[in-house]
Formats: structure tokens, C-alpha cells, sequence
């Protein structure tokens, strides 16, 4: 859907499954602006089974100071609704919510950061860059809120997460980089890949490299603590290489 999209068609979506619903636009604490989606369309779906992840681009969508908020009828109404709800409390503005719901869809779709909390953390991260700190970037960081389960993976096809295992859940499938996003003073890194030599490296965002965490032989899974106490505030790509094989994933370092 785009501009100029009624409710009608917006239920007729969600009630066909979609995996992720993003709405730009006028809000209130209890509804969607522009095409009007309010308490009497919601109660036309009938997505049971079928949750949608909801990034809501709107103003005071997340405002649960009222009896039952936006973010609240779509996380807490039995057989219909969504899975979480990102939402923003206050007023937004559009030219910031158009950096963050780009950045957002940049980590969930290039960087495969697919929970819900990651790349929503990356578009504030996002904010904040751009502004270099100042303007909205407070605002937004304290603004926008998830309800919610903030760890679910979302799914995605093809499911270039992997296959499922019961002992260990998903495991990515051939080179992989497995890493949080973002790092304060460091995190658990894994790196997956075939038995052999392998070298994971990092790269600042004018291409140095700034460490080698690994360099050794690989044994399938490979995971160590990665500490990024020595680098300064910034973005960072992890590069992933095994016999001319290549995976790199980014992520921003904040102290």
C-alpha cells in the first residue's frame, strides 16, 4: 500500500498476513490519521494467528496515559492485533521519522538485524547521527517505546536466518555473523562458517582496519567476547572471510 490507501485496503492486508505493518502519518492516542484507522476498522480483522510486527511513524500512538491506548488495543486484544507495537508518546516530526523508518528497514533488511528492538534502536541510532547528537535526537530516544515482545525474530522469506535446530534455535546458514547491535564496551560475537581457516576483521567507516578479533581456524561456530573499549563512537563493519568467501555485517559502537 502507499498514498492514497483506505482502511478498507489496509485491513484486507493484514487480515492476508502480512508479516510487518509500518504506518507513516498522522496519529492520536486511540487511531491513525489520513485514512482514518480507528477502534471500528481494528475490529474488523481477523488475523488470528497471523501477527504483524507494527512500526507506528505517527504522533502519541504509544501514549498509555489514556484508558487504552493505541499501542494497547493492537498487543492486548485476544485474536486480532499485532505481535509488539513501536510507537512514539509525543508529537513526531516527519523529517526525523523519515530518517528513522529508513534506517529501520536498512538494519531488518540489509543488515539482518530482525528483532524488533534492534533495528528500532537503529533508527533512533540513525536520528542521532544525523543530527550529530543535537535537534530531536533526546526527543526520539525517549519518545518512541515498544510493547511487546522486544526479542522475537521476525520472519522473513526466504528465511535467510537458517535452519532451526531444538538444542540451539536458529542457526544462520554457511558464513554467518552473529553480533548485538549496537555495542557499548563490547558483546558476544559468533561466527559461523565450514571447518578451516577463517579471519573475522574490523573496519572503521573509512576502511581501516582497527582490529582482527579472529584469525585461526574456524570449527563450524566460533564465539568470543568482542571488545570495543578502544573505539571511539561510531559505525563499524564486521568482515567475515573463509577460502574466497565473504559476509561482513555493520554496527555501531556508543559509550
Amino acid at each position: 500500500m502507499t498514498y492514497g490507501s483506505t482502511a478498507a485496503n489496509a485491513v484486507a492486508s493484514i487480515n492476508g498476513g502480512v508479516s510487518m505493518l509500518t504506518f507513516s502519518g498522522h496519529g492520536s492516542t486511540t487511531s491513525w490519521g489520513d485514512m482514518s484507522f480507528g477502534q471500528s476498522n481494528f475490529n474488523q480483522l481477523n488475523n488470528d494467528g497471523m501477527y504483524p510486527g507494527v512500526l507506528s511513524h505517527a504522533c502519541q500512538t504509544g501514549d498509555y496515559s489514556v484508558g487504552t491506548a493505541w499501542c494497547e488495543t493492537w498487543t492486548r486484544t485476544g485474536g486480532r492485533g499485532g505481535l509488539w507495537f513501536f510507537g512514539s508518546v509525543p508529537s513526531t516530526y516527519w523529517d526525523e521519522d523519515d530518517i528513522m523508518e529508513r534506517a529501520e528497514f536498512e538494519y531488518f533488511l540489509e543488515d539482518d538485524i530482525y528483532w524488533p528492538m534492534g533495528f528500532g534502536t537503529g533508527g533512533k541510532l540513525a536520528v542521532y547521527e544525523y543530527y550529530s547528537g543535537g535537534g530531536a535526537s533526546k526527543y526520539y530516544f525517549e519518545g518512541y517505546n515498544l510493547m511487546g515482545d522486544p526479542s522475537v525474530w521476525m520472519w522473513t522469506w526466504p528465511d535467510v536466518t537458517g535452519i532451526e535446530d531444538e538444542t540451539t534455535g536458529l542457526l544462520p546458514a554457511g558464513l554467518a555473523i552473529q553480533v548485538p547491535n549496537p555495542l557499548r564496551s563490547g558483546g558476544m560475537v559468533t561466527i559461523t562458517g565450514s571447518i578451516g581457516p577463517a579471519t573475522l576483521e574490523v573496519y572503521d567507516i573509512s576502511g581501516r582496519v582497527v582490529a582482527r578479533p579472529f584469525d585461526g581456524q574456524l570449527t563450524s561456530t566460533e564465539s568470543f567476547v568482542l571488545n570495543t573499549s578502544d573505539l571511539a563512537t561510531g559505525v563499524y563493519f564486521l568482515r567475515l572471510t573463509q577460502a574466497g568467501e565473504v559476509t561482513s555485517s555493520k554496527v555501531t559502537v556508543i559509550r
